[in-house]
């Protein structure tokens, strides 16, 4: 069994109020360990790489465990999570036809 890094995003508004989800496949692994290490090193660029331009931008950046939160001048929030999980889980959910 395979291991993925999922990244999720949360904040953009969608017509009717509800905050849009979208999740984006990052990399396969063969192991959790590599995952998670990999997971971590990723948040810790995430991290460093975001919070200068944002900060520029009159934003705050926070990190949270398995999350970045930026939160504008305007009070417009967006979340970034991220999962290592078993390459057998879909976060998205089930697929529709």
């Amino acid at each position: 069994m395979g291991w993925v890094l999922w990244s999720q995003l949360v904040g953009f508004t969608r017509p009717d109020g509800q905050p849009e989800q979208v999740w984006l496949r990052l990399e396969l692994f063969e192991s959790a360990a590599q995952c998670r290490e990999t997971l971590s090193q990723f948040m810790t660029y995430e991290l460093d790489e975001t919070v200068k331009p944002e900060q520029q931008r009159g934003s705050t950046v926070k990190r949270y465990q398995m999350a970045i939160e930026f939160r504008t001048a305007r009070e417009v929030t967006m979340r970034k999570h991220y999962r290592c999980l078993p390459d057998t889980v879909d976060p998205r959910g089930t697929k529709t036809r």
